[in-house]
């Protein structure tokens, strides 16, 4: 099964927070280690078994930006990954 799902991804500087759809947050320091405690929920949530798919589009939250640098947000921090189980 191929599920579809969005993700709001802030930082404060440091680390990288993803928010999930049902309001679960995921922390880590590196974008690829978030991106594994991401996948692991994901699983859990949608209980995959082998050949399962999630994609999920990651839209960063315009709001922790300086208001003058939200015009090149969509070019820099929004982007889609696809979890393959």
């Amino acid at each position: 099964m191929h599920h579809k799902t969005e993700v709001l991804l802030r930082s404060d500087g440091v680390r990288w927070t993803a928010i999930l759809f049902n309001g679960e947050e995921a922390m880590a320091d590196e974008m690829t280690d978030l991106d594994a405690i991401v996948r692991q929920s994901f699983s859990r949530i949608f209980r995959t078994t082998g050949g399962d798919a999630v994609t999920a589009t990651f839209r960063f939250d315009l709001s922790v930006m300086p208001e003058w640098l939200r015009q090149y947000s969509d070019h820099y921090f929004n982007r889609i990954v696809e979890f393959n189980y």
